[in-house]
């Protein structure tokens, strides 16, 4: 996708319980929408609209085992930094421990360089 030619995804790909995975794709969705995770990561920087894409993929074989990805269209250390931070502030609000304890999403990077 040529509007992210410059920038890369954060990703997530981690085996997670139902009720988990609709928890971070309702707050992922609504952030996405407000604006606030972008807003949080544009003090002193142009961290608006760099956002271009969300989608959430079943990688299920024999166990749950989803993967979300975030688009961003930048490879600035600082707004990929921010945005990593609000994605798990953002992702886990409202999550209360399960019987394994409340699960943190690991984001890992990937460039999407040409």
């Amino acid at each position: 996708d040529p509007a992210n030619a410059n920038g890369g995804e954060w990703f997530c790909r981690q085996a997670l319980e139902g009720e988990v995975l609709d928890l971070y794709w309702q707050n992922l969705v609504l952030a996405v929408v407000g604006e606030t995770i972008e807003d949080a990561v544009s003090a002193g920087k142009d961290g608006s609209g760099v956002i271009n894409g969300i989608r959430v993929l079943d990688k299920s074989r024999n166990f749950p085992q989803f993967k979300i990805e975030i688009w961003i269209n930048t490879r600035d250390q600082a707004i990929r930094d921010g945005i990593k931070d609000r994605l798990i502030e953002i992702m886990t609000d409202g999550q209360t421990a399960s019987g394994r304890g409340k699960v943190h999403p690991k984001f890992d990077w990937k460039d999407h360089t040409p």
